[in-house]
Order: structure tokens, then C-alpha cells, then sequence
């Protein structure tokens, strides 16, 4: 975290292995206004009921879960966020709002930058990834947040140079693309 910090990075520690609040408050140094990821809804509700004010839902969202997010964010006042990583579930999500006028979530943009198993691939179709992200950022009842990636297959690294290798990779194509979004100074529309 505090390397993270240094560097200016935002980083989002993820809950779903421990399941513990009182280990993620360590996790984030006390501070519960810093973001965490949870797998789950009832881990999310979990998490936002012990305090932590920013939590995102760490699966692209589907729209069956919607209904018990949004609860979850009006009962505790977290800022519940989801991950999109297509049209067809921002199409879902803008229908639920729409019919829901007061719910509301923040919105980040998964991006594939080498994991292969989910999110926008932002390094061989960049201009979908762009595309998704501005819709995300033009939607009404969704606070665009930026861009959200995790390099799973860094788990089967067999040695912290090739780990860190893969960290390095991922941190350079994020960086890559966030140059292309809209307001970032990139090549953005």
C-alpha cells in the first residue's frame, strides 16, 4: 500500500480470501475510506456494514445482482462500484437505473492487459476499451473512476523476477491506455 501510494497509484486491496474487516482495516492501514475489493454481494454488504465507505464489487456486473447492490449502498452509504467490461452489461446497468432513479454506483472500466480471462483488451482494441469508457463516463446515475486491471496470471509465476515482470507489464499497459482516454492528454477523442 504505501508503495502504491508513493508512486501515486490508486490501489484497492482485495477481501475475498480473508473475508475479515478487521483484517482489511490492517490491510489499509485504518483508513476505511480506502477502497476494497470484494467477490461477492454479501461480502460487499459485509464490508460496507463494517465501515469501509468505498467498496467495489470485483466481478463485471450482471444484472441479476443489481437490485442487492443497490440496497447495500443506500442502507450503508458506501460507495458500492462496479467492474464493466462490456456494452451488454452497461446497457443492463443504464436499464436498472433507469427504473431506480435513486440508486447510483461508480463505475470502472476491467481491463485485459494480459490475464486473458475478463475485461475490455485494451492492448490489442484499445479503441473499444476508449468507447466503453466514455459511455461509462457519459452515464447519468454511474461516476466514472477510472480503469480497474488485475494480473491473475501473475499466480503462476515461478520466481519474483517473473512476477514483478508481469506487474511491470500490466502497470505499462494500463498506464498506455489510460493516455488514450478522453481528458487524459492522449490521444483521447
Amino acid at each position: 500500500l504505501r508503495k502504491a501510494e508513493a508512486a501515486g497509484v490508486g490501489m484497492r486491496v482485495h477481501v475475498k480470501t480473508h473475508k475479515i474487516p478487521q483484517i482489511a482495516e490492517m490491510q489499509v492501514g485504518g483508513d476505511k475510506s480506502k477502497g476494497v475489493v470484494a467477490s461477492t454481494v454479501p461480502e460487499v454488504a459485509l464490508f460496507a456494514a463494517a465501515g469501509f465507505s468505498d467498496v467495489t464489487y470485483g466481478v463485471c456486473v450482471h444484472a441479476s445482482k443489481l437490485p442487492a447492490l443497490a440496497r447495500v449502498a443506500e442502507s450503508s452509504k458506501a460507495r458500492v462500484s462496479l467492474l464493466f467490461d462490456s456494452e451488454v452489461n452497461l446497457d443492463e446497468t443504464e436499464a436498472f437505473l433507469a427504473q431506480n432513479p435513486g440508486a447510483r454506483f461508480g463505475a470502472f472500466l476491467k481491463t485485459d492487459t494480459g490475464y486473458h480471462r475478463a475485461g475490455v483488451d485494451v492492448v490489442r482494441d484499445p479503441a473499444r476499451g476508449v468507447a466503453l469508457a466514455t459511455r461509462l463516463s457519459a452515464a447519468a446515475s454511474l461516476d466514472f473512476r477510472g480503469i480497474y486491471s488485475h494480473s491473475g496470471h501473475a499466480y503462476a509465476a515461478s520466481s519474483r523476477e517473473e512476477a514483478a515482470a508481469i506487474s511491470d507489464q500490466e502497470c505499462r499497459a494500463a498506464a498506455a491506455f489510460a493516455q488514450r482516454l478522453p481528458g487524459a492528454g492522449g490521444a483521447g477523442p
